[in-house]
């Protein structure tokens, strides 16, 4: 009886394929009538067949950008040491709207290398990521305004968004760090929000500053009736009968009657009544700062 034992089969190469060669070797034999017999390694064939190659996608996050455009990072469970290289044509979130495990679509999966022809693979792959909102950067341009005696502004809102999208710029107040005229003077804008279809894509601040200039506002003192007046008189605005009006004035200062020498102006007369106020109110307009006439 002849036993053989020991064979090993090799192919002439690692690679995918079809009635490859096999060489065998190893091979013996044994039993009582063993040496009656000369062994010739025999020869065969066989096929290679390819794998299956999974390639895998960990998709990458980013930041919203108004595109459903993705990246991702392929790996797969190629044999160790062989040489593929994996790629792919596109990969695409469902919208373009921030969110968090949105889902990714990969096409055109593909493998190259030395070793590539000895695996089939899937041609697309499926995975998620997060689209987190864009930091929007609201600012403010202040409107000039007349003196009103109050420290309400009046802004106008801009943004840096992407072009295209939908949403409105909004806030609470605006305010002047002072009620006085002058040039220049800062703003602070509070409580701004955005609001609209693309408002949820973006982070916005809620402050702003800006600069504005409030000018004076028209200033009007009148008078009626005067009771009799020297030359050179100190008059106060009770004795004018005299009031006030616009940008805040108030009679306080002084009024001088300055007619010709002697000359006397009673109640009831007709004749121009020639007065200088210097007022004392800072907040007087300085178109104030002249000389009235009225007649009677």
């Amino acid at each position: 009886m002849l036993v053989t034992t020991g064979a090993t089969g090799t192919f002439s190469d690692k690679n995918v394929g079809t009635g490859k060669a096999v060489t065998v070797s190893g091979l013996t034999i044994t039993g009582a009538s063993a040496m009656n017999y000369s062994l010739t390694q025999p020869s065969t064939t066989a096929n290679i067949s390819a794998a299956t190659l999974t390639v895998s996608a960990v998709g990458n996050n980013k930041v919203y950008d108004r595109t459903t455009t993705a990246t991702v990072t392929l790996s797969d469970n190629r044999v160790s040491g062989d040489n593929v290289t994996d790629a792919y044509t596109g990969a695409s979130f469902a919208d373009k709207n921030v969110g968090t495990g949105k889902t990714v679509s990969v096409a055109g999966v593909s493998i190259s290398g030395t070793d590539a022809g000895n695996y089939t693979f899937n041609a697309t792959a499926t995975t998620f990521a997060n689209i987190t909102p864009l930091s929007l950067v609201v600012t403010a341009a202040g409107v000039n305004k007349v003196y009103d005696g109050t420290t309400t502004a009046t802004v106008n809102l801009a943004d840096n968004r992407i072009g295209g999208d939908v949403f409105t710029d909004s806030d609470t107040s605006a305010t002047f760090a002072s009620a006085s005229a002058g040039n220049g003077d800062a703003i602070t804008v509070s409580g701004i929000s955005i609001n609209g279809a693309d408002a949820g894509n973006y982070t916005a601040n809620a402050t702003a500053s800006t600069s504005a200039n409030i000018t004076q506002a028209a200033s009007v003192i009148s008078w009626s009736n005067p009771a009799g007046i020297t030359y050179g008189a100190t008059l106060s605005g009770t004795q004018l009968n005299a009031s006030a009006a616009g940008n805040g004035a108030s009679l306080a200062g002084t009024f001088t009657y300055n007619p010709a020498a002697g000359t006397i102006l009673n109640a009831g007369t007709s004749q121009t009544l020639s007065v200088t106020f210097t007022p004392t109110d800072a907040t007087i307009s300085a178109g104030l700062r002249r000389r009235f006439k009225l007649m009677w």
